[in-house]
């Protein structure tokens, strides 16, 4: 087992225990907002479901307009999906964590040091391209998180009009690389980890997204 086990994990493989499945339509009913994040963080394993935890509740509060009551965007997304509604869909680039500290005291995968190191590289890479770092390793996790990412988004039945939503650099990063995204331009919104949605609540991408979110839960 390597890092390119690890980073394509699905859920069936030798780090299923660590997997936070994305929450995508499980048949063809038409996607019309898709949300793009990185990774899992320790609020998501403990939920098995992304978006959950701090980053989740701020993130929902900002898009409801509402307290939350510590109700998560990942959660509210579920409880849509098991009501059959699944106009807004939530995938991350990697379904399982690529920080060390989302493990916290748990158990953790069996990855080495220099594997870590890899996984870094990989989250931390300030080039363009997805393969374009120093570390050959790097280039090549990086490259089986873009396949992945590809074939998420390809089994997706996007509406004509779908609005994908990047999160942050990193989701960012790999969105601009996927060969085919046939909707529009991608709306470019930062990460919701840190408040950083309500404090930036008058971007005008946010507030697009806000209303996109309204129009469609």
């Amino acid at each position: 087992m390597n890092v390119d086990d690890y980073v394509s994990e699905s859920g069936r493989g030798p780090y299923q225990a660590w997997n936070v499945p994305d929450l995508v339509p499980l048949g063809t009913q038409p996607v019309k907002l898709l949300l793009v994040l990185e990774s899992p963080h320790r609020d998501e394993l403990k939920a098995v479901t992304p978006v959950a935890g701090g980053a989740g509740t701020s993130a929902l509060g900002y898009l409801l307009q509402a307290p939350t009551k510590g109700d998560s965007l990942g959660a509210y997304i579920r409880r849509k999906h098991d009501a059959g509604d699944y106009r807004v869909a939530i995938v991350n680039v990697s379904t399982v964590p690529l920080q060390m500290k989302a493990f916290g005291t748990g158990s953790r995968p069996g990855l080495s040091a220099h594997d870590w190191d890899v996984v870094r590289r990989v989250r931390t890479s300030t080039v363009r391209s997805v393969t374009g770092t120093t570390c050959a390793e790097a280039n090549q996790a990086g490259d089986v998180l873009l396949r992945v990412l590809q074939a998420k988004v390809d089994a997706l039945t996007l509406d004509a009009d779908c609005v994908v939503a990047p999160c942050g650099v990193f989701a960012q990063r790999f969105i601009r690389e996927l060969r085919r995204l046939p909707v529009a331009a991608p709306l470019k919104v930062v990460h919701p980890a840190r408040n950083q949605w309500p404090n930036g609540g008058n971007h005008p991408n946010l507030l697009a997204l806000r209303e996109l979110f309204a129009l469609n839960t």
